[in-house]
């Protein structure tokens, strides 16, 4: 009697019946569903368009976010985890494709064995199955193979698709403060100051910087961010622009003994001017040049005022200033501000007085080119301004109209902008927004991984589409095959397949193959009489001859373990495994010390050799622990066997078809640990991929060099002095330090002064060839030469004076005061000029210098202010100060080629190695009396003296009324006589001082961004480093708990190969002893065995219904406790000649 062929209500129907209508199943593949497929579609299409999206972001914003190295991790690893979890539910789909492959060739009309019975794509290796599947036509496991191999590139390329790199970075809206506004106020533009001459003579003559808010072509509101430095820091702010109409004019000169009268008459206007001697007294001038002024006598524009430039005998007439512009540059989005009290003339009359105030300070004669040329201020001006812009311009140039007109209005445009900027402008503290360019660290979207991303996840969608032209997998079998059970409730209507092979559950796979014939074979649904429930068949196409007409291989010998689970596999991937650790931690050692592994160009395709390369190596490494994982799981069903093992934990057991947070569970339930610690370490290798993608990164690190200093000019600024000037250089650079913001001159800064240095370079090692010398940093310590202040303050109530009557144009006041030295009292006078004092201008000072013994005591610089009124003399307040030189040691850091000073990184002074100078009789009491030779700059307050000037009116200023606070004027001199002292050596010859200065000095040159160096990751290390031991550790704990892996003579995921060990043992006989329908789609298999029952995989004695008795190898079921066979007589049973007796006879009752 076959098995499950039972007399009872149900019978199968004849072999090659059909049945009628479409067949009901009660199991499908959850995976292998066209639905499934096109959720992953829509998945792989999201996953492309989100790449492409990122990088748009990218490079729309100069990055995708801004991040320090140690906290880029979660956007570095985001690809690659979600990536691997897609590849994880992605295995599922391939692995019921592959296993269903073989029932839907059945199903759908058959085909030869090594399609169907033997196929078994579960077994091959990856690319090979792709390969094998297309040859067999099963084009849906060649498809989803082919997506799962894709997946496994999209993993490694992802570790590269975003890297954390130095990018300048455009910032659209950033805060800033706007510092200054304009005025709708004229009043300051009455007052003469002179500062704009001295800002546009530093400009043509020393090339000195423009001072904040102030360009080439306008004064603007200057402005500030608190962001960190910018590269470019941009707003749209007020600004100001000053222009000349000109039109040609003609020019008649009358001579009346030594006054020249001028008439320009034009097509607008007419007007006259008489020059004074001083052009007539220039005889041996060949030109002459002025900016004269007056009022149009004649014309349309009779009654209006004109200036014109008179030059030998050509002349313009230029037409009044109709406004104040604002050029469209600076406010092209800003609505303009009106400055409706303000006119055209109040500029240029504001101009006319500085020149006149500065009258004494310009020379009326001057060399342009070596040529004689008679010139006002204006011109003189305008002509050096024009020399800097071209140097090669001759006089005999500039009587071309266009050159003469190019040449004023330039100037005119830029003095003008310096006036506003002088008298038209005021501190403020305004906030608004700008714009900026910085450099900052941002995680950039490679380009290269991100559109290959893309195009391989809208390939998967491509090569799935596959699936939805071939039959549906998911409705051939009434139950799942995973199995033993199953399979063999679906085998068990199979007579004709079953009876091929008998006796061959230990032949290997060729055998087995020969057994099945070459025919083909082909699957049919039966149908119960009594219920409508499904099972199958699987026939041949033809009648095959029995096995006992074929002449098999011997099959005794000893079965092999899976050549992956091997000795030497398993030792040697072990090894693998500690060799990577130990050279994670070298390499982390090295890294650490070398400060990275190697440099590196910048260059985006470089990127991929640090992130890939790992990734590759630590998946090629996940694919073997995988594929150990694979192996074990569908071999401990029948290790279990072979030790004898319950229902749940051998013939009813499935690890495979799981995910393996699903699989552990199930391990864990059924105390499968061996197999719980290999799939451990199976599961891990998917964080080995994570975690590559930030093992090694390329950062940005500084270099350094030893180079030296050397000592070129002793204090020069290599600034030759105008003869239209009269300060000396250094009082003109520390007037316009204290006035108008001027950054500190090279090799200056506060009451330091550097002797000028130059950079040594010897490149004997090659590393400044990579060097950017405009971003470096030289660390030096070098000597200066340092002003030291100490002065006395005096109040009124300490001081006597009394008005001396009046001078010329000058008011006298003699003051008197006693400082005490030694115990004695001394006296000293000084008088002090008081000019232009009206009622509401009558402050005054004056500085006394002396070199007398008791003076240098009391104070070498003595200043006095106060008030004089009619005759009446008002003290305010005194002071008294000694200066002294000395050199000291300095540490500093210099910026760049030109060797900068950078405000925000001072220079620190070694206060140890101070050493006094000795002045000696080469200090000139004349040439350094501070603030006497600073340039008259008229202040915009109106007081008429210099020091009152410097004190109310520089950075460091306080109020007019706060100069009766000793504390407040000690404070403000104190920071404002350093600021001209360290400009005083400058322009002084170095035997002056005796100083003594090493030539050379030993510096550390570093490029902040020099070496581009691969670093490698110590958190990234030492969690790989904590992976590769807990998968080590639990291969290992699965290695020595699996040893006996070699329990079957093949691969047991074919049908063919299962069938045979389930025919060669008694499963069937007790299915059909039990209940003949149990094969039916709802029967609970487990139910047909009794309580206890014990099965085993290994050789036993059974026999047929004819009382025949075989050796076979087959999967045995046990009732009770199930005996303790021989395993000498099984080793022998497996190689050595004879045969043993088991110790029960198994009955199989075949008919």
């Amino acid at each position: 009697m076959w098995p499950l062929n039972s007399s009872k209500s149900g019978s199968a129907l004849p072999a090659g019946s059909s049945v009628a209508g479409s067949p009901k199943t009660s199991w499908s593949p959850p995976y292998v569903r066209r639905r499934v497929f096109a959720i992953f579609a829509t998945g792989f299409i999201i996953l492309g368009i989100a790449v492409e999206f990122l990088l748009h972001i990218s490079d729309r914003r100069q990055g995708l976010v801004t991040t320090r190295q140690d906290l880029h991790y979660l956007w570095t690893y985001g690809p690659t985890v979600i990536l691997t979890l897609v590849t994880t539910f992605w295995s599922r789909v391939e692995f019921q494709s592959k296993m269903m492959a073989p029932w839907s060739r059945l199903a759908n009309g058959g085909a030869e064995v090594d399609q169907t019975l033997l196929a078994d794509y579960l077994s091959m290796f990856q690319p090979y199955a792709i390969v094998k599947a297309a040859a067999n036509k099963d084009y849906a496991v060649a498809a989803f193979s082919a997506i799962s191999i894709t997946l496994r590139v999209l993993i490694v390329i992802s570790t590269g698709l975003i890297a954390l790199s130095p990018t300048q970075v455009s910032h659209a809206v950033v805060p800033i403060v706007i510092q200054s506004e304009f005025t709708n106020d004229p009043t300051d533009l009455e007052t003469g100051a002179t500062l704009p001459y001295y800002v546009v003579s530093g400009i043509s003559d020393f090339d000195l910087p423009f001072p904040d808010g102030l360009s080439d072509r306008f004064a603007f509101q200057s402005f500030k961010s608190n962001l960190p430095p910018a590269t470019q820091l941009n707003a749209i702010v007020n600004g100001f622009a000053g222009g000349l109409d000109c039109e040609a004019a003609t020019l008649n000169i009358t001579e009346y003994d030594t006054i020249y009268n001028f008439t320009l008459h034009s097509r607008n206007c007419q007007f006259q001017r008489a020059d004074d001697q001083a052009l007539h007294d220039q005889v041996d001038a060949n030109y002459f040049t002025s900016l004269v002024r007056g009022n149009c006598t004649t014309g349309p524009n009779a009654g209006s005022k004109r200036v014109g430039v008179v030059f030998w005998d050509l002349a313009w007439g230029l037409s009044s200033l109709d406004s104040i512009k604002q050029p469209n540059q600076l406010l092209d989005e800003a609505s303009p501000l009106k400055l409706d009290n303000v006119t055209s003339w109040d500029i240029m009359q504001a101009i006319f007085d500085m020149y006149y105030t500065l009258a004494s300070q310009y020379s009326k004669r001057t060399d342009f080119g070596g040529v004689p040329v008679v010139l006002d201020g204006f011109m003189g001006s305008a002509l050096r301004l024009r020399n800097k812009t071209t140097p090669s311009l001759s006089v005999s140039s500039l009587l071309d109209e266009t050159v003469l007109q190019d040449t004023v209005t330039d100037f005119y445009r830029q003095i003008s902008a310096i006036v506003a900027h002088s008298s038209l402008m005021r501190p403020a503290a305004i906030a608004s927004t700008g714009s900026a360019i910085t450099e900052e660290n941002r995680l950039i979207v490679r380009e290269l991984a991100a559109h290959l991303m893309a195009a391989l996840c809208f390939l998967c969608v491509l090569i799935g589409i596959v699936f939805f032209t071939l039959p549906n997998l998911a409705s051939v079998l009434p139950r799942n095959p995973n199995t033993l059970i199953n399979m063999a409730l679906l085998l068990a209507n199979s007579r004709e397949l079953l009876m091929q092979i008998p006796r061959l559950g230990a032949t290997n796979i060729h055998t087995l193959r020969l057994a099945l014939g070459g025919t083909q074979y082909h699957s049919k649904f039966l149908c119960k009489d009594s219920e409508d429930q499904e099972c199958i068949t699987i026939l041949p196409t033809r009648n095959l001859p029995s096995n006992d007409e074929l002449e098999l291989v011997d099959t005794k010998g000893e079965f092999k373990h899976p050549l992956i689970l091997s000795t030497v596999a398993r030792a040697g991937v072990s090894v693998l495994t500690i060799g990577l650790i130990v050279t994670l931690e070298v390499l982390l050692q090295v890294s650490r010390r070398q400060e990275g592994l190697g440099d590196v160009r910048n260059e985006d395709y470089l990127h991929y050799s640090w992130t890939t390369v790992p990734a590759i190596a630590f998946g090629l490494l996940g694919l073997y622990l995988g594929a150990v994982d694979f192996e074990c799981r569908r071999l401990t069903p029948f290790i279990n066997l072979s030790r004898g093992a319950s229902f749940d934990r051998s013939i009813g057991l499935d690890l495979l078809d799981r995910t393996a947070p699903f699989a552990l569970h199930k391990e864990i339930r059924s105390k499968n640990y061996a197999t719980l610690a290999i799939t451990i370490a199976g599961a891990i290798p998917s964080f080995f991929t994570i975690f590559s993608s930030s093992l090694f990164t390329a950062i940005s690190l500084p270099t350094s060099s030893n180079v030296q200093l050397q000592t070129t000019d002793l204090f020069s600024f290599n600034m030759e002095q105008p003869s239209s000037l009269s300060p000396n250089p250094a009082d003109f650079v520390a007037a316009l330090i204290l006035e108008s913001n001027l950054s500190y001159p090279g090799f200056t800064h506060e009451e330091l002064a550097f002797p000028k240095l130059k950079l040594l370079l010897s490149d004997s090692d090659g590393i400044l060839a990579a060097f950017d010398q405009s971003r470096s940093v030289i660390n030096a310590t070098v000597p200066a030469l340092r002003s030291k202040l100490a002065c006395q303050s005096y109040e009124a109530s300490q001081m006597e004076s009394r008005f001396n009557g009046t001078m010329g144009r000058h008011d006298y006041v003699d003051v008197f005061t006693d400082c005490a030295s030694n115990g004695e009292y001394f006296r000293f006078i000084g008088y002090i000029s008081a000019s232009k004092l009206t009622a509401d201008r009558n402050f005054f000072e004056g500085p006394d210098f002396s070199t007398d013994s008791p003076a240098i005591i009391c104070g070498r610089y003595r200043w006095a202010w106060g008030r004089a009124e009619q005759g009446n003399v008002t003290l305010v307040g005194g002071l008294a100060c000694n200066e002294t030189l000395e050199t000291v040691e300095v540490q500093t850091l210099f910026f760049g080629s030109n060797l900068r000073i950078d405000p925000g990184h001072p220079p620190m002074p070694l206060d140890l190695t101070a050493r006094v100078l000795d002045l000696g009789e080469g200090w000139d009491a004349g040439e350094y009396l501070m603030y006497e030779n600073l340039p008259y700059m008229l202040s915009p307050t109106g007081e008429a003296s210099k020091v009152a000037a410097v004190l109310t009116t520089s950075r460091y200023a306080v109020p007019v009324e706060a100069l009766g606070d000793p504390a407040r004027v000690l404070e403000v001199a104190g920071q404002c006589s350093s600021n001209i002292a360290c400009c005083l050596p400058s322009n002084s010859d170095e035997s002056d001082y005796n100083v003594d200065f090493p030539p050379v000095a030993a510096a550390t040159i570093t490029d902040p961004l020099g070496r581009r160096r691969v670093i490698q990751d110590a958190a990234s290390t030492r969690v790989i480093e904590a992976l590769l031991g807990v998968a080590l550790a639990c291969s290992l704990l699965g290695w020595v708990g699996m040893r006996n892996t070699n329990v079957l003579p093949r691969s047991p995921t074919s049908i063919a190969s299962i069938a045979a060990l389930l025919v060669d043992g008694n499963l069937f006989y007790y299915l059909s002893q039990q209940h003949g329908e149990a094969n039916t789609a709802h029967t609970d298999a487990s139910t047909g065995f009794a309580r206890g029952a014990v099965f085993r995989l290994g050789w036993a004695t059974a026999t047929d219904a004819s009382g025949c008795e075989d050796w076979r190898f087959g999967i045995f079921c046990y009732e009770g406790m199930a005996p303790e066979l021989d395993h000498a007589k099984e080793k022998r049973m497996h190689g050595d000649e004879g045969s043993v007796d088991a110790e029960e006879v198994i009955p199989l009752h075949e008919s």
